[in-house]
């Protein structure tokens, strides 16, 4: 099981390269993909899904002297690295920033809304405000999900 200590170990070994701020920032992370579904064998993959809620300086850039369109800090999104081994494991991590998960959420994104419902023991890191938002996740459903799981169960 991959934790926050497990994450900072493959970052000191350079095996990843997540922003400086990301690991500490993390408010979720959770294993999806075959782990989730039950289905894993002794070669899956572990598919690490998250959001991170980034630094005051990359949410209010005006705060900290940056001028907006001139020298403001990069935007952040989401960090992505695939296929990373580590004692023997391959990983695919995926973190968003808070705003785009909740975007995403918002547009029924099959992937993050089943980021919501893993069963419990696929949640790898959980805060306050993460299980605040596991237990009301059924506010992100509407009726547009349809549209989108049977275009996610097509492919």
């Amino acid at each position: 099981m991959i934790m926050l200590k497990t994450l900072k170990e493959i970052k000191t070994k350079k095996k990843i390269h997540p922003p400086e701020w990301l690991i500490g920032n993390i408010v979720y992370l959770c294993q999806m993909g075959s782990v989730a579904y039950g289905i894993n064998n002794d070669d899956s993959d572990k598919d690490i899904y998250g959001y991170v809620i980034p630094t005051k300086e990359l949410v209010f850039p005006h705060k900290f002297g940056y001028i907006y369109g001139f020298d403001q800090p990069k935007d952040f999104e989401q960090w992505q690295e695939h296929h990373v081994k580590f004692n023997d494991i391959e990983y695919d991590f995926t973190v968003f920033n808070i705003i785009k998960f909740f975007r995403l959420l918002v547009d029924n994104n099959p992937n993050l809304i089943n980021a919501l419902y893993v069963p419990r023991s696929c949640i790898l890191h959980t805060t306050k405000i993460s299980e605040y938002i596991r237990e009301n996740r059924d506010i992100f459903l509407h009726k547009g999900a349809w549209h989108r799981f049977k275009g996610y169960s097509y492919n």
